[in-house]
C-alpha cells in the first residue's frame, strides 16, 4: 500500500538498504491484499453455503447453530484483520496517527476473540 512507503525524491541518492526495505514492504502489502481479495472472492460459495465447494464438502450435517455462526463470524473477521494488520505494522502510520493506531489495534483484538 502506498501509505506504508515514504515518497522517493528522484534527486536524492537512495541507499540499497532502504530500497530493499521498500521493495519488501511493497511485496508484503501486495501479497496481503491478494490473499484478502482471494478470500473474499470465495465468499460466493459460502453465501448461501455450497456444500460442493472446496471447503464445505461433508459439513452439511452439522452446518447449523453454533458452527454456522462461528463460521460466518470467522469469514467476516478474517479480511478485516488482514487489512488492519497492514495499518498496524506501519511505523509511519503509528507515528502520524497514534490514536487511529490504538483504535485499529483494539478492533483487531476484538475481532480475534
Amino acid at each position: 500500500m502506498i501509505f506504508l512507503c515514504k515518497p522517493v525524491d528522484p534527486t536524492r541518492r537512495v541507499s540499497s538498504r532502504w530500497r530493499t526495505q521498500a521493495v519488501l514492504t511493497t511485496a508484503i502489502c501486495l501479497l496481503s491484499l491478494k490473499v484478502t481479495l482471494t478470500v473474499v472472492m470465495n465468499y460466493r460459495d459460502y453465501l448461501p453455503p455450497n456444500f460442493e465447494s472446496d471447503f464445505l464438502p461433508g459439513r452439511d450435517s452439522y452446518f447449523f447453530g453454533t458452527y454456522q455462526w462461528a463460521f460466518y463470524t470467522h469469514i467476516a473477521a478474517g479480511p478485516l484483520t488482514l487489512i488492519l494488520g497492514l495499518f498496524l505494522l506501519s511505523d509511519r502510520m503509528r507515528k502520524q496517527f497514534p490514536r487511529w493506531h490504538r483504535y485499529a489495534g483494539r478492533m483487531q483484538v476484538y475481532l480475534f476473540f
